[in-house]
């Protein structure tokens, strides 16, 4: 009998075990990321410097986003030792600096912007921070270090539907956790007056060059917000391909294939994609173009669009967008502000179908553009939303590119759709 029970005991300590390391992150996470190190594919530079410094690759790695912003990533430690060796080699280096220690929690500052604070099991990396701020993160990092289960995400049900997907890399984020501009296509079919924050988004990850592809759902926790989300996104039907050369200069493109008046009511009722399309609204009657839109639709946009205000004059705005005409009934009749540096055109396909191109002067043609075909990952999608990190040069961006370095290398192309 003791024998059994102390057999008993060493198995639930040690399924217990496996997991621990993840009562370090914080309750507040709204967004969590679940890498398995075996199935990020391609060249990570970043993971093949690591490989000998301690930190246990066969436990998943998580990258998490905190409600205050910060990016942080957890891991959990196979040897001790190896890390402190691995980190007095990277000080020599100049890759980190301030090694201090506070009770059983070493801190190193990590290229400059990251705080990295670990113990004897776990790992917690935490920024892109200003060296002021570095003592703030350090005490809110010890206390996490030191939290149990209970205390941490892992009692959550963010943790549990994240837990449930059986997929080697996958993902869970609240909407708030999205940049503003990204928002538009998980909340299409949110009931009025409903707090955005009540949509998630869940989705399985895999990684193909410099691509990484998720494909999801938005989904609440609020049944009847639910059923919305599930009903409305039945508008957006396959893609064919049929506009596929993605701008490079392109921070965000959204492609759909839909029917124009069903795309008007759910862009009536999405304040989010209201937003995202308010900058051709200030330019033109674009109700009356969507009336006539019946097929795919792909809308481009620069930076230069993000960074004003979208519904002020058009002379700042860089966009395109270009859909497929059931009829070009509305040309001559549409009311279009052809003073605000914006033009559009209407041609003939090779299939016998118009198109439409609206686009900022700034824009100009986009045959004009340096491009890249998106074709093989977008057929068969019903909604594709791409983020190309690399056409965009601020905090946020690097922030994201920097954290998602760690565990896929060069991966530069969100895509995102919908299963």
């Amino acid at each position: 009998m003791t024998l059994a029970v102390a057999m008993a005991a060493t198995m639930i300590m040690t399924s217990c075990s496996k997991d621990d390391y993840k009562a370090a992150i914080p309750r507040n996470a709204i967004a969590l990321m679940m890498v398995d190190m075996t199935k990020t594919g391609g060249d990570n530079a970043v993971a093949k410097d690591m490989a000998d410094s301690g930190i246990d690759f066969t436990n998943d790695v998580i990258l998490f986003e905190t409600s205050d912003r910060n990016f942080g990533l957890c891991a959990s430690i196979e040897d001790h030792a190896m890390l402190e060796e691995w980190i007095g080699r990277k000080v020599k280096e100049k890759e980190c600096t301030d090694v201090t220690r506070r009770n059983d929690v070493t801190f190193v500052f990590y290229k400059d912007a990251w705080v990295v604070g670990f113990d004897e099991r776990n790992l917690l990396m935490l920024g892109p921070v200003l060296p002021n701020m570095k003592q703030q993160l350090q005490q809110q990092m010890a206390r996490w270090l030191g939290q149990d289960r209970s205390q941490s995400i892992m009692e959550s049900r963010l943790y549990a539907v994240v837990d449930s997907i059986a997929a080697p890399m996958k993902m869970i984020a609240n909407i708030s956790a999205l940049p503003e501009t990204f928002v538009a296509p998980f909340t299409v079919g949110l009931p009025p007056n409903t707090d955005p924050s009540q949509v998630y988004v869940k989705a399985e990850i895999s990684r193909t060059s410099d691509i990484l592809s998720m494909k999801g759902e938005s989904f609440s926790f609020n049944k009847r917000v639910d059923e919305a989300l599930k009903k409305a996104a039945k508008v957006f039907r396959p893609l064919n391909g049929r506009f596929h050369e993605l701008p490079q200069d392109a921070f965000l493109t959204l492609l759909t294939n839909v029917e124009g008046t069903s795309f008007i009511e759910t862009m009536q009722r999405d304040k989010a994609l209201k937003g995202v399309l308010a900058g051709l609204q200030a330019v033109i009657d674009l109700n009356s173009v969507f009336r006539s839109v019946d097929g795919e639709f792909m809308l481009s946009v620069t930076p230069e669009h993000l960074s004003t205000d979208m519904a002020t004059d058009g002379t700042q705005h860089s966009f395109t967008m270009q859909a497929e005409l059931a009829n070009d009934d509305f040309a001559k009749k549409v009311w279009h502000n052809a003073s605000a540096g914006f033009s559009f055109s209407i041609s003939q396909a090779v299939d016998g179908k118009k198109d439409v191109l609206l686009c900022s002067n700034a824009n100009g043609d986009p045959t004009d553009h340096p491009s890249r075909d998106c074709s093989p990952f977008i057929k068969g999608e019903r909604m594709c939303l791409v983020v190309q990190l690399n056409a965009l040069d601020n905090e946020m961006s690097l922030a994201v590119k920097s954290i998602l370095a760690t565990v896929f290398g060069n991966a530069s192309t969100l895509l995102y759709t919908i299963k």
